[in-house]
């Protein structure tokens, strides 16, 4: 591990936060106290001798703020500058510095954050400013949309599948960072910044080590046995990786099911953040022998001697089967666990290959503004889940133990930024100030301290007095940051929930954000597609967790009727609670153009949709944006059958148009239904009593009416990479071009054109790039075409050519090109 007591100054960062014209905030994790100057010039600025002092001598903007303490090695700075009186030009490159004031004066420039390090094949570090001596820069969004570029991504795992996606983004910004109106003005990271709860196994050890150290003092975590709660101080030994799966699931009370290596304390959970931003920390990876010292050369000794050798309060979660019984559940367990074993080396690749790519990663934060939200990762798999869901956990000691380290990591290392002035008064200061209390000297976590911040976060069963959701201005407009997590309704247990509660989307989307003239639309933020995939959210999700995970595996298999489907397929789609579905349409239908950048789902795609509402001259048009996963996409066996041209084309046109009809008043339209024959389809009828009453407008009997007009309705269409394979300047990249067939098939000479039209497909299949839905890591970026009167957006999807690696990489393989203006359709009817 590294000498704790000899740690460079820069654990993490610099990552620029909330950028606008009147404030720029830019913030670091620190291994001491220092006061932080930011400093900020007007466009590239050089450094006469890079790892020279260069301070802030000549700078148009500067301010110091005064770093806090999390531990007794982690500090943390968000240097912010208010240019109230003094506004920055939108559309204007900017280039800046931080000045640490402390024993020795030192910045950007002496840390050696200004030049490379390393072999140029695999770099420890590159140059901030991607040329030596260079400061790193940004730009402000420009005044004018079609000059603005925006660029989002989700779902970074560690040992995800597939190439880094903020790489690609590292390479995009270093061929337009001169160029102020090209380069991406605003990163939006749409969830699962970080994977708590699945953390490769050979990484956690070295998390809980560096936890402790940052700390610097021993943390405990509470633990329920038969004579109460007994606090068990954080150690490798007494919280092994690989052996952490039960104690989520018994202890915590949590549904993971990839929980083996689950951080849990709060020094994990600060360590992780660091390991996944910078390559400082990191160590030695533990081998497969030091992780399975019970299965030398492959062979496990037997369940009861491995459990035998646990911690006693690891021991419990293993008991041993009663007499007689022929379930053994202790063996089941173990070899569970044994089975993780066999992943050891595919782990192992995939996280030296993330570990190669931090470099590249510092980089792209420190020169572009960027902007976080959570999604569940974050904590843990799907946290929030259900009612049910949230009465296990938050009754738990180590469950609510592990929310809130969770929740407050997720406070200093990335809410906190996103809207710096927030966090200056009431509630969201008081949140920091009891950070920096929780871990004295002497060790913590503080109770007092704990239940403050419990209340804070409303793990006590009040509403969260701390707010996750924010807007920031983005260019001549707005977006609005939705937090669909903490602020969620149920119904029942077991039901989907409703993503924000009826009373948090008001505060979430007020009437206030409506598009000023000039500013056109509204960007909305949810971690969550809103228009989802219909194939998947509406067929497979809910025929899994009924028909596979209820039935089959608790009925058949288990021999135990339970009902688990809701946490095997992740039921929380906006889909899957029509009413809050229908209410968030229904707000956006004030705004008139709605963006919305969404990820989570391991695929990417757009989509459009018009609403009509009874009585407005002309309908809504929103348009959905989804990037994911930057890293984390689907095996190779997965992704080479969905990238598929059937199942491309299955995937666009199943369910496509979705069409929908919508009525507020709690009438009972069976009557003013009319179907040849008279009667309705059962699943249909089961809708018309419900409140709001939604129906499909697919899927009547030829003929059918209804004779009350709906108050709303909604038809939304998913969209296609309609580029064409050639040479014209709006074809695809040659590298995913299929081969056309020329000349002309000629039907005398059958035997030519099969060859051909084969030969096309293997082309297809070897290129793997997707035009409707893309199973690769990417990220995406969105642009404006046209004016007001036609304004059109791009959507291009950029990432490394999936077969291999071009020259050119990445490149723009997947573009979507969709359109703000309503639609002249006319509204749906039942059909």
């Amino acid at each position: 591990m590294p000498d704790f007591n000899a740690l460079p100054l820069i654990l993490a960062g610099p990552i620029v936060r909330r950028v606008e014209p009147t404030l720029v905030s830019v913030w670091i994790a620190l291994s001491a106290a220092r006061t932080v100057e930011l400093a900020l010039w007007v466009g590239e600025i050089v450094v006469p001798t890079a790892s020279d002092f260069f301070g802030s001598a000549g700078a148009a903007h500067r301010r110091s703020t005064a770093s806090i303490r999390i531990g007794e090695k982690l500090h943390f700075a968000l240097a912010t500058i208010d240019l109230t009186a003094s506004p920055l030009i939108p559309g204007q490159n900017y280039a800046y510095n931080l000045v640490f004031t402390g024993p020795n004066n030192k910045d950007l420039s002496t840390e050696k954050y200004l030049e490379d390090k390393g072999p140029a094949i695999e770099p420890t570090r590159l140059a901030l400013g991607y040329l030596a001596g260079r400061l790193p820069t940004f730009a402000l969004p420009p005044a004018e949309i079609e000059n603005l570029r925006i660029v989002h991504g989700s779902c970074r795992k560690a040992h995800g599948h597939g190439a880094d996606g903020l790489v690609a983004l590292d390479k995009v910004i270093e061929r337009t960072r001169a160029e102020p109106l090209q380069r991406p003005h605003q990163l939006f990271l749409t969830g699962d910044q970080v994977y708590a709860d699945d953390v490769p196994m050979m990484l956690l050890p070295q998390l809980t080590v560096a936890g402790n150290a940052l700390l610097g003092a021993p943390e405990t975590l509470p633990l329920t046995t038969s004579s109460g709660t007994q606090n068990v101080q954080v150690t490798t030994a007494n919280f092994p990786t690989t052996w952490r799966q039960e104690l989520v699931r018994q202890q915590a009370r949590m549904s993971s099911g990839e929980a083996s290596s689950h951080v849990l304390s709060f020094g994990e959970f600060c360590a992780l953040y660091l390991f996944y931003w910078s390559n400082v920390l990191w160590d030695d990876f533990a081998s497969k022998d030091t992780l399975f010292p019970e299965c030398p050369d492959d062979r496990c000794r037997d369940a009861n001697t491995i459990v035998s050798g646990l911690p006693a309060h690891l021991r419990d979660l293993y008991p041993p089967p009663p007499p007689g019984s022929s379930r053994n559940d202790r063996k089941d367990r173990i070899d569970d666990r044994n089975k993780l074993r066999e992943d050891y080396k595919k782990q192992l690749e995939e996280v030296k290959t993330f570990k190669k790519a931090l470099p590249y990663v510092q980089r792209v934060l420190a020169n572009v503004p960027t902007y976080m939200i959570f999604d569940d990762h974050e904590v843990t798999d799907d946290w929030y889940l259900t009612q049910d869901w949230r009465d296990r956990v938050l009754t738990s000691p180590l469950g609510v133990t592990v929310v809130r380290n969770g929740l407050l990591s997720f406070a200093l290392f990335q809410a906190w930024g996103n809207h710096p002035k927030r966090f200056e008064t009431g509630d969201h200061a008081q949140l920091l100030t009891q950070a920096q209390a929780l871990f004295p000297t002497a060790g913590g976590p503080v109770t007092l301290v704990a239940n403050q911040i419990d209340t804070l976060f409303g793990l006590g069963g009040i509403d969260p007095k701390i707010d996750w959701h924010f807007t920031v201005p983005t260019g001549p407009t707005t977006t609005a940051v939705l937090d669909t997590r903490t602020r969620r309704s149920y119904v029942g247990r077991y039901n989907p929930p409703g993503l924000i509660s009826a009373a948090s989307l008001d505060a979430q989307l007020p009437a206030s954000l409506a598009p000023s003239p000039g500013a056109e639309l509204l960007f909305v933020v949810s971690a969550a597609p809103v228009l989802g995939l219909a194939l998947i959210e509406e067929v497979a999700q809910p025929l899994g967790a009924r028909g596979y995970a209820d039935f089959f595996m608790s009925v058949i298999w288990n021999q135990t009727p339970k009902i688990t489907g809701y946490m095997e397929f992740d039921m929380e789609a906006w889909s899957l609670d029509a009413p809050q579905l229908e209410a968030l349409f229904a707000r956006l239908n004030q705004f008139k153009k709605v963006v919305i950048l969404s990820g989570d789902v391991h695929y990417s795609y757009s989509a459009e949709m018009d609403y009509w509402k009874r009585g407005q001259p002309t309908p809504t048009r929103f348009v959905q944006v989804t990037s994911s996963a930057l890293k984390n996409e689907w095996s190779a066996v997965a992704k080479r059958s969905l990238e598929t041209v059937t199942v491309q084309e299955l995937l666009h046109k199943a369910f496509y148009p979705v069409a929908r009809l919508g009525w507020d008043s709690p009438i009972d339209l069976v009557g003013r239904v009319n179907v040849p024959g008279g009667a309705i389809p059962r699943s249909k009828r089961a809708l018309l009593r419900r409140t709001p009453v939604v129906l499909p407008a697919e899927g009547w009997v030829t003929g059918s009416s209804i004779d009350e007009p709906s108050d709303w309705a909604w038809r939304t269409s998913l969209m296609k990479d309609n580029r064409p394979d050639n040479e014209s300047g709006e074809a695809r990249p040659e590298d995913a071009q299929a081969t056309r067939i020329q000349p002309d098939l000629i039907p005398a000479d059958s035997e030519a054109g099969y060859v051909a039209v084969l030969g096309r497909g293997e082309k297809q299949l070897e290129a793997k790039i997707a035009r409707s839905v893309v199973f690769a890591s990417n990220f995406g970026l969105v642009r404006f075409t046209g004016t007001n009167v036609d304004r059109g957006l791009q959507h291009a999807l950029i990432y490394d050519h999936p077969q291999d690696k071009k020259d050119d990489d990445p490149q723009e393989y997947t573009v979507y090109s969709l359109t703000l203006v309503s639609t002249s359709d006319s509204q749906p009817t039942i059909s």
